[in-house]
């Protein structure tokens, strides 16, 4: 607790919220147990966050630009080759969902959660899919493709491992959409030589 009291009063505050929203879902928390968990006081709280949907985006937005850092460089240090940086994302993942605490992807559970009622927050987590979807796109295209299908096939296996593991509690399921990857890259790509032909 004191290491934390160290840090400014909206970094406990986000921290606490990262948390606990990943952890017990944003509608379950509400502000007292923020400002609880942060050690600051709830007027303190709503200083630096007028309202809990400002606390919600703020959260969001800092998973986002986490996730993503934290996904393109694991991919950047996999491997040179282009293949093998493709498929890096399926090794990521399987890191991830061996995690203490993995609970599943936080734009999936807060859109879930939250429906289209919270539109700011829906965007934001469709805003994160949709830079999934680039990050993918440009792996691809790494591999000298541009096949459309082939990135949708990709990110639906990357969310789809996401939502197994988390909801059956299946580790495996990145092991099982990468085999699956490696089958429509090859396929795509022997598709590709045959229509260079």
């Amino acid at each position: 607790m004191e290491e934390n009291n160290k840090k400014k009063p909206k970094d406990r505050i986000l921290e606490a919220a990262e948390d606990l929203f990943y952890r017990q879902g944003i509608q379950a928390v509400g502000m007292d147990l923020i400002a609880k968990e942060a050690n600051v006081a709830i007027k303190t709280l709503y200083r630096h966050f007028s309202s809990k949907d400002e606390l919600i985006k703020a959260y969001l937005e800092k998973v986002d630009q986490r996730w993503l850092d934290w996904m393109k460089d694991y991919v950047q240090r996999a491997s040179n080759h282009p293949k093998r940086k493709l498929l890096a994302v399926f090794d990521a993942l399987d890191e991830w969902f061996n995690q203490e605490g993995f609970r599943g992807c936080a734009f999936i559970n807060a859109a879930g959660e939250l429906g289209l009622d919270k539109e700011e927050a829906h965007q934001i987590a469709c805003n994160h899919k949709l830079a999934v979807s680039r990050m993918i796109r440009d792996l691809v295209k790494d591999l000298d493709m541009n096949d459309e299908t082939l990135v949708h096939q990709l990110q639906m296996l990357v969310e789809g491992a996401i939502v197994l593991a988390y909801i059956t509690n299946n580790k495996d399921s990145a092991k099982t959409a990468k085999k699956a990857a490696i089958t429509l890259i090859e396929q795509s790509q022997m598709i590709q030589k045959q229509g260079n032909k």
